[in-house]
């Protein structure tokens, strides 16, 4: 199930000048560095290991009840495959976010471009 994030913001644009468009430019460049970081934490935080420590107790158990080794290759790709997955997820939740990061960018710099030629038409 593919899923969307769109970057919102409640700054209204009409009322900025181009100090204020700057400073935002920058802190969603700043954010747009620090996206990754942030949702690795995320994806491989407590909840993976939560899922995958279940999956292993579990695992573990049946192979203890049943001594069939096969519950044992179940335990260990399982747990890669969590862990995986939750990578992955990642990368493209990351790929995600800093492609709207920098469409709102662009239209902040375009914004910024024709507020500084306006201001030197008036000139």
């Amino acid at each position: 199930m593919p899923f969307k994030i769109k970057i919102q913001s409640n700054i209204n644009e009409q009322n900025l000048d181009q100090q204020e468009i700057k400073e935002i430019i920058s802190s969603l460049e700043d954010f747009s560095k620090a996206i990754r970081g942030d949702l690795y934490s995320y994806f491989l935080g407590k909840r993976s290991l939560r899922v995958a420590g279940v999956f292993i107790g579990i695992s573990a158990a049946l192979y203890l009840a049943t001594e069939q080794l096969y519950f044992m290759y179940i335990m260990f790709f399982g747990t890669l495959i969590i862990m995986l997955s939750s990578v992955f997820i990642a990368e493209a939740a990351t790929k995600i976010t800093q492609k709207q990061i920098k469409l709102r960018i662009q239209s902040l710099k375009e914004r910024l471009e024709a507020l500084t030629r306006t201001e030197a038409k008036s000139q």
